[in-house]
C-alpha cells in the first residue's frame, strides 16, 4: 500500500465514488474509516521504493504503485502484470515545477522550455520510463513505449490531483498518521463499545418500564375482577 496520504486516500475516494478534490471534513473521514477497516482486515504494508525490492523478488504478490516503476520492475522479473482498477486513477505524468522563492525564475522557464524540445523529452521518457505531456513522444514510433497500454493507458477513468486547502492537508495528514497507527480503528471500537453501552442501558429503561406497565395493568385488572365479583 502507497505509504503517502495522497496516493492512499485516492484509493479509498475511488472505491467511495468521491472526488480526489473533496473539501468537506465528513468525506475525508469517511475514507480514513475505509482505510482503517483496511489496515485491520489485510494488514497492509505501508511502502514507497521500498516496492521494488518486495516486488522484483516475487516476496510480495501485489501492490499499488505508479506506472512508470512498474516498467522499470517489469526489466528485472518479466513475471509481473498490471491492471487499472475499473473505479479508476489520477491522472499521471511527470511535470517540472518553479518554486515560488526562486530566484532565478527565467532561468527556470528556459531549463523547462529546453526539456520540452522533441527530442529531449523523447530522450528523458526513455530515461525515466514515465509518460511525457509532450504529445510528439506519445506520437514517436520509435519509443520503447510507443503505445504502450501501461502508460498510454487510452479510456480509463482519471482524475486530476489539485492543490489542497491547508487546513485538509493537515487533517489528511493527521487522519492518515491515526489509520496507520491503529488508532482510528481503537477510537472506532471506543465509540462503537459507547454507543453498545448506552442502548444497552437505553434498552434496560426500557424493559422496566414494560415491566412495570405491565405490573399495573395486571394489578388494575385484578381489582377489577374482585370489583366485579363483589358486585
Amino acid at each position: 500500500m502507497f505509504n503517502n496520504p495522497r496516493d492512499a486516500f485516492a484509493i479509498a475516494q475511488a472505491v467511495l465514488g468521491m472526488d480526489f478534490n473533496v473539501t468537506e471534513e465528513s468525506d475525508w473521514r469517511e475514507c480514513a474509516q475505509l482505510l482503517a477497516e483496511q489496515k485491520d482486515a489485510v494488514s497492509p504494508v505501508y511502502v514507497m521504493d521500498e516496492v521494488f525490492n518486495l516486488i522484483e523478488s516475487g516476496e510480495y504478490a501485489f501492490a499499488t504503485y505508479y506506472a512508470g516503476d512498474y516498467l522499470l520492475m517489469l526489466d528485472n522479473n518479466p513475471d509481473l502484470g498490471y491492471c487499472f482498477p475499473k473505479e479508476g486513477v489520477n491522472a499521471f505524468y511527470d511535470a517540472m515545477c518553479i518554486p515560488t522563492c526562486s530566484q532565478n525564475k527565467k532561468g527556470a522557464e528556459a531549463f523547462i522550455n529546453f526539456m520540452q524540445e522533441p527530442q529531449v523529452a523523447f530522450e528523458n521518457s526513455e530515461y525515466i520510463y514515465y509518460r511525457s505531456p509532450n504529445i510528439t513522444v506519445e506520437q514517436n514510433e520509435e519509443s520503447s513505449f510507443y503505445q504502450s497500454p501501461v502508460i498510454y493507458p487510452g479510456e480509463i477513468e482519471t482524475q486530476y490531483f489539485k492543490n489542497l486547502p491547508q487546513s485538509i492537508i493537515e487533517l489528511e495528514n493527521n487522519l492518515w498518521t491515526q489509520v496507520k497507527s491503529g488508532k482510528l480503528s481503537a477510537e472506532n471500537e471506543a465509540q462503537n463499545r459507547k454507543i453498545y453501552i448506552e442502548c444497552g442501558i437505553l434498552g434496560g429503561v426500557a424493559l422496566v418500564v414494560i415491566i412495570a406497565k405491565l405490573i399495573s395493568n395486571a394489578k388494575k385488572k385484578k381489582e377489577q375482577d374482585l370489583s366485579d365479583l363483589y358486585d
